[in-house]
């Protein structure tokens, strides 16, 4: 198991397979999916089958999606990090998109932004990204909330097939300014 790093409350690392029944659990969830346009799986097993994939990522780019874990018990409660846009999405291609999902029961209590501010950070700093990425369906709320409390910047929205979604941006010079404050 790496450890990316760790927060205040959260441990974050990357994800094995040993993750894929978590996985299953927090994509199985309607409520989570709700302003994803994502299937929810059919099995674990076909999670299963594709972390290879995610677990490659960390080898190729150097990043991915992260697993997060509560420090206090080792419970996995959801993901943060980057995934590596390689087609076309709002004009933009090859860039860093900032993304996290929890577990129902673990929304609210501020994780989402402390995760998403560590891997912005992390991004930053290790990564050396300039410029991170992020979008949300305009009707999520709750997701829109924790970007702006990111220093995330809400650049306008763009149709995506039938689906109207919110496009953030943050340069790593406005960050850089916005640490120094």
């Amino acid at each position: 198991m790496k450890i990316i790093f760790k927060t205040e409350r959260l441990i974050i690392r990357e994800l094995n397979l040993n993750d894929a029944e978590n996985l299953f659990r927090l994509d199985s969830d309607p409520e989570v999916l709700k302003y994803i346009d994502e299937e929810p799986p059919k099995s674990v097993e076909g999670i299963r089958e594709g972390l290879p994939f995610a677990i490659r990522q960390y080898e190729e780019h150097g990043y991915n999606r992260w697993a997060i874990e509560l420090i206090e018990d080792s419970s996995f409660i959801g993901w943060t990090g980057f995934r590596l846009i390689t087609k076309e999405r709002n004009g933009y291609i090859n860039f860093p998109d900032l993304g996290y999902r929890l577990m129902k029961p673990y929304w609210g209590k501020g994780y989402a932004t402390e995760s998403a501010l560590a891997s912005i950070r992390y991004g930053f700093e290790v990564l050396d990204f300039e410029t991170i990425y992020a979008e949300a369906d305009i009707n999520n709320l709750g997701s829109h909330k924790v970007l702006l409390k990111c220093g995330m910047q809400l650049d306008g929205s763009f149709d995506d097939e039938g689906y109207k979604v919110n496009w953030y941006s943050l340069k790593k010079a406005v960050w850089l300014g916005a640490q120094d404050s």
